[in-house]
């Protein structure tokens, strides 16, 4: 096993793997939290109201009970996601 350095994070690793659907999210506390989900099919579902539109993510549901599945969720005011929304996708994917 090749030794790491102590700043080594997972994180560094999922960033490089192409197509490598993972979540990060850093809490209050300042801890990561990493959810990575390797070569499995993941399910994403994408749910919106008047003033939220959250993001699912879930893997293993074809091979665990629901306690057991890695799942990101990411719940985000709606305002923000639209604001955001033609920054980040091309605009042949938006409509502008």
């Amino acid at each position: 096993m090749v030794p790491r350095h102590p700043l080594y994070n997972f994180a560094d690793d999922l960033l490089h793997e192409a197509a490598m659907p993972h979540a990060i999210i850093r809490g209050e506390n300042g801890r990561r939290h990493e959810v990575a989900f390797g070569d499995e099919s993941i399910r994403v579902e994408i749910h919106s109201s008047e003033e939220t539109v959250e993001i699912f993510i879930e893997a293993d549901f074809e091979t665990l009970l629901e306690e057991r599945r890695r799942f990101a969720i990411l719940n985000i005011p709606r305002h923000l996601f639209t604001k955001a929304r033609p920054i980040m996708l091309p605009s042949r994917i938006c409509g502008k």
